[in-house]
């Protein structure tokens, strides 16, 4: 027997458009793109550089709290953010890309 990678129920219809287990399919991924944007250093420590134009982005906590913003820039001052797992959410004329960013300083 296999090792149990995710267990869960769903108890509602909507529940069950975003999360199921067992031998059904997630069904509810649509356009997703390859992101066009380079991210580095990973991990980083006090600078985050983004190559490839974009509107604004965000850094989003691991609790979904948004806790930096910055609008087009080729480097993010980060020093001030504490080490751990972030999202980084880029926009670019109406399009989402989201990025995995560790900082370890």
């Amino acid at each position: 027997m296999g090792n149990v990678v995710l267990n869960g129920s769903a108890s509602s219809v909507e529940d069950f458009d975003n999360f199921t287990t067992g031998n059904e399919l997630w069904t509810n991924i649509e356009n997703y793109e390859l992101s066009p944007f380079n991210v580095f250093p990973v991990p980083a420590k006090n600078r985050l550089y983004v190559e490839g134009e974009y509107d604004y982005l965000r850094v989003i906590d691991v609790l979904g709290k948004e806790v930096l913003y910055s609008t087009y820039t080729k480097s993010i001052n980060i020093s001030t953010l504490k080490n751990g797992l972030y999202i980084l959410e880029i926009i670019s004329s109406n399009k989402k890309f989201n990025k995995k960013i560790q900082i370890s300083k």
